[in-house]
């Protein structure tokens, strides 16, 4: 079984273009809970909902 973790907007660290910095994911609201993954465009079982918005956290070890 695979599950999916989405998040109501806020922020992720992650790499985009020549930046590897917090970016701002897209608003949304969902309730907290697991919902179908049907709707998504790549293979999931599941999504789990968080029901608020995410931090972006820096990596634990910098990149080299």
């Amino acid at each position: 079984m695979s599950v999916y973790c989405d998040s109501n907007g806020g922020t992720a660290w992650n790499c985009m273009g020549d930046e590897c910095a917090p970016h701002p994911l897209n608003p949304r609201t969902a309730a907290r809970g697991f919902a179908s993954a049907e709707h998504l465009p790549w293979r999931y079982d599941w999504v789990f909902e968080l029901g608020e918005k995410a931090t972006a956290s820096p990596p634990a070890v910098p990149a080299s």
